[in-house]
């Protein structure tokens, strides 16, 4: 059973409003995701990971992060680990891509029924909490409810995010990717 704990969704929510102010409703939607469910959806398979990771490096658009690792966590130690870890040698390509699959293995079962009545909720908390105007919550409301049904309900950065602040990241457990 996912319980709903309103005040780690703000502060999840209110922490990525800060950092990213032009975030969308979309981001949202991912960024809680991926705080509850980890990386698992991601893994089709080991090569193809790999090679994606390996092609995301290469580009050279990608942007700093304040920290390039970002906790995301709901009830768990997830984090956006930024491929700047890589870059700067801090991490090894080895090392990141074991911290990844090892993440995607040890994820939260998923509930489509469960998921959809957090996200409900949480829509409540991006109100309450002007994470969005009123207006642009429930625009943005009514399109991410048109692309999410229980065969699609993994979403992309909204078009704006992924223009303004070029993420190159992977989520996954923090304790993997510490030495």
């Amino acid at each position: 059973m996912l319980f709903y704990d309103e005040e780690k969704v703000k502060n999840i929510l209110l922490k990525e409003k800060a950092i990213f102010a032009k975030l969308q409703l979309q981001d949202c939607y991912k960024l809680l995701f991926q705080s509850v469910y980890g990386p698992g959806h991601f893994v089709k398979s080991e090569e193809h990971a790999l090679n994606w990771l390996q092609e995301e490096i290469q580009i050279k658009d990608a942007s700093l992060y304040p920290s390039p690792i970002y906790e995301i966590g709901y009830d768990n130690d997830y984090c956006r680990a930024y491929l700047q870890v890589i870059l700067s040698g801090k991490v090894s390509l080895s090392a990141f891509f074991q911290a990844f699959l090892n993440s995607a293995k040890d994820q939260t079962l998923f509930n489509y029924q469960e998921w959809i009545e957090f996200w409900e909720k949480s829509t409540l908390t991006i109100g309450k909490y002007k994470i969005l105007e009123k207006r642009e919550l429930i625009t943005q409301q009514a399109e991410l409810l048109a692309l999410i049904n229980p065969k699609n309900y993994i979403l992309s950065h909204s078009s704006i995010y992924r223009e303004l602040y070029k993420p190159r990241y992977r989520v996954l457990k923090k304790t993997y990717l510490s030495p």
